[in-house]
């Protein structure tokens, strides 16, 4: 037994409510935000978001992560997964006009409905998968990224998925 990093293309999917894609917001392959087995610890190498340019997501709509796989991989029969997200944003409430930076990590997000590893669950190559989607709640709205304290390490993206084969 062994672990593989999902490998391929990820996409930060702007959804409304009915999960219709309203627009994608970006899309990179998997080594730009993560490489090899490990969670990658230099936030500088990773992407990041110009928030000026992140459209406003407001109320229930949703920011979804997809993958597509570049090769077929099979996880083990008993599958150890991690996953380590790690994606900043600027949340605004709408009615008192305060806004404050937020880091999303996996266990924000909802996977009800959504791809999850699975013991001998097979990602196909070439097929977009819907990995887990944050709805944005009542009076309230979000952009991608924070205003740049840092230039090196602010608004940096980390997806990275690593599973048992």
């Amino acid at each position: 037994m062994g672990t593989a990093q999902q490998v391929g293309k990820f996409r930060l999917v702007h959804l409304d409510y009915n999960d219709n894609t309203l627009a994608t917001l970006t899309e990179k392959n998997a080594y730009e935000f993560a490489v090899g087995t490990t969670a990658p610890t230099d936030r500088q190498t990773q992407p990041s978001i110009d928030i000026r340019q992140s459209p406003v997501l407001k109320e229930d709509d949703k920011l979804a992560v997809f993958v597509k796989m570049d090769t077929a991989v099979t996880e083990a029969a008993t599958t150890n997964a991690t996953f380590t997200w790690s994606i900043p944003i600027t949340f605004k409430n709408l009615r008192t006009g305060n806004k404050f930076k937020q880091t999303l990590s996996y266990s924000d997000f909802t996977t009800t409905g959504c791809e999850v590893p699975t013991n001998a669950k097979v990602w196909a190559a070439g097929k977009w998968y819907k990995l887990g989607y944050y709805q944005i709640p009542a009076q309230s709205a979000i952009k991608l990224g924070h205003d740049v304290q840092d230039v090196r390490v602010d608004s940096k993206i980390i997806i990275h998925n690593v599973f048992t084969t």
